[in-house]
């Protein structure tokens, strides 16, 4: 079996994939660990719910970043360069407002966080299915 790659082989890393790999396992990690309620004592599987949901935040973000970046190097991608790496940069600082400033409500942060990184992910994914169709 051939894999057919978008980016020739020295213009990609290995980082991206392994930290959405890690992205995604921290988010199964999420979803199986119920996260701590208020009104109750703070307890392990809330503390893991709530490490994991950073970890799957961090590892996508800067995989975006990372990915990104490497857009810059293939003549073939130069051109979405800017808008990817602004859309990952603009992911990556909206996380750290959300870890840093809680003028918000808790759940509007992340949910901006959330919608940052699926407008990447499916930009990506556009970009990708024109480029397997040409």
């Amino acid at each position: 079996m051939r894999v057919i790659t978008a980016l020739d082989a020295h213009h990609r890393s290995a980082a991206p994939c392994l930290l959405f790999v890690c992205a995604g396992i921290s988010l199964c990690v999420t979803a199986v660990a119920h996260s701590n309620l208020a009104e109750h004592t703070p307890t392990l599987e809330g503390f893991v719910h709530g490490l994991a949901a950073q970890a799957a935040f961090l590892c996508v973000t800067v995989a975006m970043l990372l990915q990104s970046w490497w857009l810059r190097t293939d003549p073939r991608w130069r051109a979405r360069f800017p808008l990817a790496f602004a859309l990952a940069l603009t992911s990556f600082v909206a996380l750290w407002v959300d870890v840093l400033w809680h003028g918000m409500p808790r759940g509007l942060e992340q949910r901006v966080v959330i919608a940052l990184i699926l407008e990447w992910l499916l930009l990506a994914t556009l970009w990708l299915r024109r480029h397997r169709a040409a």
